[in-house]
């Protein structure tokens, strides 16, 4: 929680306004690469050493990462803000940092469309592996490919992310990446026995696919427009908001797929995954092509 905040606000520190697409792009395809081979080598490291070594070799991961850190060299320049005559306590920072991201008409639409994402991904996630299992009666080998294959897509959206927002522009590709390819979500709930498994995969790679190209677009424009004094708390205060439908969304997919079943419940949260562009064709960004570069950047 702390690192993901500091990473995203440190980031503007170390490389130009102009850098952080493309930076962005890389870290996120970093992140979804590790985050897909990282359980098949937790498997296989509990399968050659035994869980408890398993546990202990996981923790040279963490030594490296701090190490990694502390080569860097860039140092962060003072708040160039006055003192306050006071402590400036939690609470005020806190605020501070809300009144920011709600005040900013682009920053408040993109809290919100992030949040529906998270509201729809969590309610799919909840349900999904007993769908496929239940429903769509695939086998253990089959469950891991149809998720494996839509992991990759959040992988391959990061990588491309830079040469799409160069070729649309780097404000517009927020909702393009997201409005255009939303139909596919739908191919989830339509999947089949069989061959007809391959529609989860194809509509779970789009969406994350998209997802990737949307989340450097948005992060880089975070960071671009954000004063640097409030970088931490906006960051803060905006993941506060987006994350705060998680639990939302799990409980509810578990409710629907009890009450209506795991098909009708699928459908539920593919049609919030594909509103999730809506919020942000109806705000300011229609009409821009590029990020705003503050002068004093």
């Amino acid at each position: 929680m702390v690192f993901d905040v500091a990473d995203q606000s440190y980031l503007p520190v170390l490389l130009p306004t102009e850098s952080l697409v493309d930076a962005n792009g890389k870290l996120r395809s970093t992140e979804t690469l590790a985050d897909t081979i990282g359980p098949s080598v937790g498997a296989a490291l509990v399968q050659l050493l035994g869980a408890v070594r398993a546990i202990a070799s996981d923790s040279v991961s963490y030594i490296a990462s701090v190490v990694s850190l502390l080569l860097i060299r860039a140092r962060e320049p003072r708040n160039e803000r006055p003192a306050p005559a006071n402590r400036v306590t939690f609470r005020e920072a806190m605020t501070e940092g809300l009144r920011f991201v709600l005040g900013e008409p682009i920053l408040r639409r993109i809290a919100m469309s992030t949040a529906t994402a998270n509201l729809g991904i969590s309610l799919v996630l909840a349900i999904e592996v007993v769908f496929l299992v239940r429903t769509v009666q695939t086998s253990p080998t089959e469950l891991g490919l149809v998720l494996g294959v839509g992991t990759v897509g959040g992988v391959g959206g990061s990588l491309v992310a830079k040469r799409l927002a160069e070729r649309v522009g780097t404000a517009r590709i927020m909702w393009v990446a997201l409005v255009v390819p939303a139909p596919l979500v739908f191919l989830m709930p339509l999947a089949r026995t069989g061959w007809g498994v391959l529609a989860y995969a194809a509509g779970w790679l789009a969406f994350n696919a998209s997802g990737a190209v949307y989340n450097t677009a948005q992060i880089s424009y975070r960071q671009t427009v954000c004063p640097p004094e409030l970088r931490g708390r906006m960051n803060a205060s905006i993941r506060w908001l987006i994350y705060s439908t998680t639990p939302v969304g799990g409980l509810l997919g578990g409710a629907l797929g009890t009450w209506f079943g795991l098909r009708s419940a699928l459908w539920v949260g593919a049609s919030i995954m594909a509103m999730t562009g809506v919020w942000l064709v109806a705000s300011p960004l229609r009409g821009m092509r590029d990020i705003p570069v503050p002068e004093a950047s």
